[in-house]
């Protein structure tokens, strides 16, 4: 029983590890362009998502990339920390 409680606290932490990566990740990108256009696409339930900047008219290409967040979760994440 307690082999069991173990594994369940280390699976919370990672958890909980990959959640911040996940956020620091998302705000590192969106400082490299705070004005561009952000969509974000995964597939429903799924436990990461994709990321896309669009770029200000005339300002080069679209770039994206992977973060290790729920869409809904990426979605509140973006509403608080970067939303008006």
């Amino acid at each position: 029983m307690l082999n069991n409680l173990n594994i369940f606290q280390s699976s919370a932490s990672k958890e909980g590890q990959n959640q911040k990566d996940g956020r620091r990740t998302v705000a590192d990108f969106v400082k490299e362009s705070p004005r561009a256009v952000y969509t974000f696409d995964s597939e429903r339930d799924a436990p990461e998502a994709e990321l896309c900047r669009q770029p200000p008219a005339g300002g080069g290409r679209t770039s994206c990339i992977k973060v290790a967040m729920a869409s809904k979760e990426l979605f509140q994440y973006m509403q608080v920390r970067f939303g008006s």
